[in-house]
C-alpha cells in the first residue's frame, strides 16, 4: 500500500514538470509510468515516507480509545443493574 502511495505521489509531482523527464515523444508515457512506479517503490523500501509505522500507531491508538470507549459503556451498563 505505501508502494502504491509513493507511485501516485510520484506520478502527481511530476505533473509539475512541463516536460516530464522523457519529454513528449514516442514511448514518454511508457517512460514516465515506469519511473513513477520505481521511485515509489524505492521510496516505499526504504521507509523515508514513514507511512507504515504512522498508520500502525494511529490504528492502535483508534483500538485503544475504542477498547477504552467500550469498557466505560460496560461499566455504567453494570452500575445501571445494580441499583
Amino acid at each position: 500500500m505505501e508502494a502504491l502511495f509513493a507511485t501516485l505521489l510520484v506520478k502527481e509531482l511530476r505533473k509539475a514538470l512541463p516536460n516530464g523527464f522523457f519529454g513528449q515523444g514516442i514511448g514518454a508515457d511508457t517512460f514516465d509510468a515506469w519511473f513513477d512506479q520505481h521511485i515509489g517503490e524505492e521510496l516505499a523500501d526504504s521507509g523515508a515516507l514513514r507511512l507504515a509505522g504512522m498508520i500502525k500507531a494511529s490504528l492502535g491508538e483508534k483500538q485503544a480509545a475504542e477498547a477504552q470507549a467500550a469498557a466505560e459503556a460496560q461499566a455504567q451498563q453494570q452500575e445501571g443493574i445494580q441499583q
